[in-house]
């Protein structure tokens, strides 16, 4: 080869050279743009993720006992399905059954002594019903005594004071016929006054056999006006008895209508209390509020005392609808608002098989809680389950209470671009602040 054709076979190598990297390089600016093109236009899910479990909307119903007494029997254990109405368990409500007999024992000794004041008002001998008697036999016994010793009390007092007043009657009496005798013996003296006066004037007689009749006339008729001051004296006396012996028997009356009064009030105290104390002791059975299953158990054993209040156990509602209630980092936050997409998945069910379940933000903490033992805060999130989860053969799946589930909320949209460029960004006012 000459040496003119060899500098022009070095000069078309050359120039094809230049031409293969013209090419190469135009193909890799344009794969960039292409590229940048795609990622700028290209826009994926921006999702916040978060972790839960399954609770019922209608929150945990707590059992409690309404009554304090003893644990006769228990019909559930933990994780039992339990029907609205079912029975429990079986309670003694022994402190219930001890204040109805006490106020059962009080009604009836109130009734017994009201027996007894009855009679005394009435003049009368109590009379006791064969029930009263059977209720409180000892009561009986002390009002019986008591309605005698006030009785005999009485008596005794009028019986003094009746004494009296038939020794006034008889002094009265007495009285009576001395005034009586007085009178007589006047009538006599005067008649013998009217015969000896004449005799005197004429001087047929003494004048002192005259003064002594007129002396015999004055004495008569001081004893007759005395025997009768005398009795006018008894006789208000006699009306100041009357008076005692009234006030004697009106104070027993009085006394017996007034402790009549208080008790009849104090009766109709202790039967307004009676049926809310029935009610309290038939109260012995402790149903299920709702349908659910029984998360967790406070009372295991028979013969266990409860306390008016206590909680017998926790009941997890399954006719409410359930949501997922799931936690969400602080950071995220903004981005949740209500009514937004969420696409949920169970740990019970593998996502590659039965897939995932369409859910909705309906609620958000007002505030940071804090994890007790890792110390972490979080929001709480509420989503509700729109969707459902079928097996192969088209059967739906069901989703208990305390199922784990994992939620990606669908905050938005980003391109590619994006999350290439915001790091760069965040980097880059991190730089320049510094």
């Amino acid at each position: 080869m000459s040496e003119l054709e060899f500098k022009k076979l070095a000069k078309e190598i050359a120039g094809t050279e230049r031409n293969t990297s013209s090419i190469l390089l135009l193909s890799v600016v344009t794969l960039i743009i292409v590229l940048l093109l795609w990622a700028a236009t290209t826009e994926l899910d921006s999702v916040v993720r978060g972790s839960g479990k399954t609770v019922s909307e209608a929150k945990n119903q707590l059992v409690q006992s309404s009554e304090a007494g003893v644990i006769r029997k228990r019909y559930v254990s933990e994780g039992d399905f339990v029907k609205s109405g079912e029975l429990l368990f079986d309670i003694d409500p022994v402190d219930a059954k001890g204040q109805l007999d006490q106020i059962k024992k009080r009604a009836a000794s109130l009734r017994i002594r009201s027996v007894r004041l009855k009679a005394e008002i009435e003049g009368s001998k109590p009379n006791f019903s064969n029930e009263i008697m059977e209720a409180a036999p000892s009561a009986i016994s002390t009002e019986l005594a008591l309605f005698r010793a006030r009785l005999d009390g009485l008596n005794t007092n009028t019986a003094i004071l009746d004494q009296r007043r038939l020794q006034k009657l008889n002094e009265i009496q007495e009285l009576k016929i001395r005034f009586n005798t007085a009178q007589r013996g006047l009538t006599l003296i005067r008649k013998e006054i009217a015969t000896v006066e004449p005799l005197v004037r004429s001087g047929l007689a003494a004048e002192t056999m005259l003064i002594n009749l007129r002396r015999e006339e004055e004495a008569a008729i001081g004893d007759a006006d005395g025997a009768e001051s005398a009795q006018k004296r008894i006789l208000a006396g006699l009306d100041e008895i009357d008076e005692q012996l009234n006030a004697e028997r009106q104070a027993y009356l009085t006394s017996a209508l007034t402790d009549l009064s208080i008790l009849e009030s104090e009766i109709a105290e202790i039967n307004a209390r009676l049926p809310a104390l029935e009610s309290r002791v038939e109260r012995t059975s402790v149903r299920s509020p709702v349908d659910g299953v029984v998360n967790q158990l406070n009372y295991t054993t028979t013969d266990a005392y409860v306390k008016s209040g206590d909680v017998l156990l926790e009941l997890v509602p399954t006719g409410s609808d359930l949501i997922v209630e799931t936690t969400i980092n602080p950071k995220d936050i903004a981005e949740i608002i209500l009514d937004q997409e969420v696409k949920i998945s169970f740990s019970a069910y593998d996502p590659s098989r039965y897939g995932r379940i369409d859910g909705k933000v309906i609620s958000v903490s007002a505030d940071t809680l804090t994890n007790d033992q890792t110390g972490q805060q979080f929001y709480l999130v509420g989503v509700s389950i729109v969707g459902t989860l079928f097996e192969d053969d088209g059967t739906e799946v069901t989703i208990l209470p305390g199922m784990v589930a994992d939620i990606d909320v669908l905050s938005g949209k980003r391109t590619i671009l994006d999350y290439f460029w915001q790091p760069m960004a965040r980097t880059k006012g991190r730089a320049l602040r510094d």
